[in-house]
Order: C-alpha cells, then sequence, then structure tokens
C-alpha cells in the first residue's frame, strides 16, 4: 500500500486506487475493470476503523462483481 497526495495505491495483484475522506466519504477507482465507487455519508465518527473495514470488503465484492473478463 502506497500512499502520496492523499491517495492511496494498493499496487498488488488488482490495483486500486482510492481515497478516504472525514465521517465516510470514499472514492475508489479500479482501473482496470473501469470502475468507480464513491460513497457519501454523514457517520457520527470522523474515523470508524470497523466501518472502514466494511466498506473495503463491500468494495471488493462489487469489484469481484463488476469485473471485466
Amino acid at each position: 500500500m502506497h500512499y502520496r497526495n492523499k491517495w492511496y495505491a494498493d499496487l498488488g495483484e488488482a490495483p486500486l486506487l482510492f481515497a478516504l475522506g472525514i465521517h465516510g466519504q470514499y472514492l475508489f477507482v479500479d482501473r482496470q475493470n473501469q470502475l468507480v465507487v464513491v460513497m457519501m455519508s454523514s457517520q457520527a465518527n470522523p474515523l470508524d476503523a470497523e466501518l472502514i473495514s466494511l466498506t473495503m470488503t463491500a468494495v471488493s465484492h462489487f469489484r469481484e462483481i463488476f469485473a471485466l473478463s
């Protein structure tokens, strides 16, 4: 995992770029599958590790479902 200019980059087997804001704001970019996922919310806590984990899991499932062959 790399971080630069407010973007995280997972350059592993299935590359993913994502931005993480406070209170549940996310932007995920999967260039390989031409998929963008945006999540806007107003969570009570600025950062919630459990909800971040759940969001990352959900995005992983979306990527599997919408993967280009």
